[in-house]
């Protein structure tokens, strides 16, 4: 494949196809960096799943292989995880690479995300009780 053609690359992360051997070695990536990652910053599964705006199980299916992550996706791991998009997938378009991946979240999501990593453990641990509280409280 010719990484410099847009097609060719874009190809490789439609949202909806079945997924290829690519995909499942850029979640088993993602896994382990995500593994490695959310204690330092402070995150859990249902913390990270709600500042990207994914139900927690597209998250574990993201982290398993079960959805294939598009540009979009990883750009937004990456910018969760402060790691460069390319730990997860080591051939990520260069044309795609933001300077800053602000643009691929809504402001408003980045700005609680960029918030909640400020925060200290402790502040982190109040606000994941907040937000499981809060997601047991129906609406009418």
């Amino acid at each position: 494949m010719n990484m410099s053609n847009p097609t060719e690359v874009l190809a490789t992360f439609k949202l909806h196809r079945n997924i290829s051997d690519i995909d499942i070695e850029r979640a088993a990536r993602l896994r382990e960096i995500w593994k490695s990652k959310k204690s330092e910053l402070g995150l859990t599964q249902a913390t990270a799943s709600e500042l990207l705006g994914f139900s927690q199980g597209a998250f574990w299916q993201y982290l398993n292989g079960r959805l294939a992550l598009n540009i979009e996706t990883i750009l937004k791991f990456s910018y969760l995880l402060k790691i460069d998009p390319r730990d997860v997938d080591p051939n990520f378009p260069s044309w795609a690479l933001p300077q800053h991946v602000a643009h691929s979240l809504p402001s408003d999501s980045l700005l609680l995300l960029e918030g909640y990593l400020r925060l200290s453990a402790r502040d982190k641990t109040i606000v994941r009780g907040l937000l499981d509280t809060l997601s047991k409280i129906e609406i009418a």
